[in-house]
C-alpha cells in the first residue's frame, strides 16, 4: 500500500473509531501499534530473537572498566 493511501486509511480509521465512542488515548495507542507493525513488518526478519529480553543478562549488565 502506498504512503498516501496508508495515511488516508489511518485518518479515516481514527475518525471512525473515535466516533464509535472509544477513548482517544486507547484509539491512538492501538492504531499506532497496528500501523507501526504494518509499516515495519519484514517477513524475512525474526523479531523474537533480536529482542533484548532474550539476551543473556551477563551480556547486558557486564561491568566495563573505566
Amino acid at each position: 500500500m502506498s504512503d498516501p493511501a496508508l495515511g488516508l486509511l489511518m485518518l479515516g480509521l481514527i475518525v471512525v473509531v473515535i466516533m464509535m465512542g472509544f477513548p482517544t488515548a486507547f484509539t491512538l495507542m492501538g492504531l499506532g501499534m497496528f500501523f507501526g507493525f504494518i509499516a515495519f513488518y519484514d517477513p524475512n526478519q525474526s523479531w523474537a530473537f533480536r529482542s533484548p529480553c532474550f539476551r543473556q543478562v551477563s551480556e547486558q549488565l557486564r561491568s566495563r572498566p573505566l
